[in-house]
């Protein structure tokens, strides 16, 4: 039988290459399609070769997605791990402030906040995710009729997402687009609740 295929987003970097080294070092190790807008580290690809198939593409971009799943059109997956995102800070600001004493906050102020970078961390944040699992669709449906646990789909999302947790302020881009993303999953939960009611169900979470 071969090995089962998941899709990890954001996988060059933090969680994202976290999680592809966790599931690389399994000791039946998935395909693992890792999507990055950044180089994949060339050390990894090299320890685990051809278990790690990486994609370098704009998620934000529904015609390079689009044309990542059509390669895939046939191949069921069971897991995304999508952790691809930005923390959408003021660039500008980001420039000014001396290196080793960055103040992360006063990057992202009412007075700091514009609208290029309010825009650009909802187009990654909130429109990317989408542009993520609509895309690949028809290959979790494919896991779900090819497997006995249901595929699952897991977005990382954040505390500061949450309207009610905040008690700080700041952080606009990240907050919205962040809201906006949890707003985008809860829709998706009902509007692609499985495949078929003989098929069995997708499993949703955001974390």
């Amino acid at each position: 039988m071969p090995p089962e295929t998941i899709i990890i987003t954001g996988a060059s970097s933090g969680l994202g290459l976290a999680f592809v080294q966790h599931y690389a070092s399994l000791p039946t190790p998935p395909n693992i399609i890792a999507i990055d807008n950044q180089p994949f580290p060339p050390q990894i690809a090299e320890q685990y070769g051809t278990t790690i198939h990486f994609h370098q593409l704009d998620i934000t971009s529904a015609q390079k997605v689009q044309d990542l799943a059509s390669t895939l059109e046939s191949t069921p997956v069971i897991l995304i791990l999508h952790c691809a995102g930005i923390r959408g800070l003021v660039p500008g600001i980001v420039a000014q402030q001396k290196q080793g004493d960055k103040d992360v906050a006063a990057t992202e102020t009412l007075e700091a906040m514009d609208h290029a970078t309010m825009m650009r961390t909802f187009e990654i944040n909130t429109w990317g995710t989408l542009n993520i699992i609509r895309a690949f669709l028809p290959q979790l449906r494919l896991g779900v009729a090819g497997i006995s646990s249901k595929p699952k789909v897991v977005i990382l999302s954040s505390r500061m997402g949450s309207i009610s947790a905040n008690t700080a302020g700041g952080g606009y881009a990240y907050r919205a687009s962040k809201a906006a993303l949890n707003a985008v999953v809860k829709s998706l939960t009902i509007d692609v609740p499985d495949s078929g009611k003989r098929k069995g169900r997708l499993g949703w979470r955001r974390v």
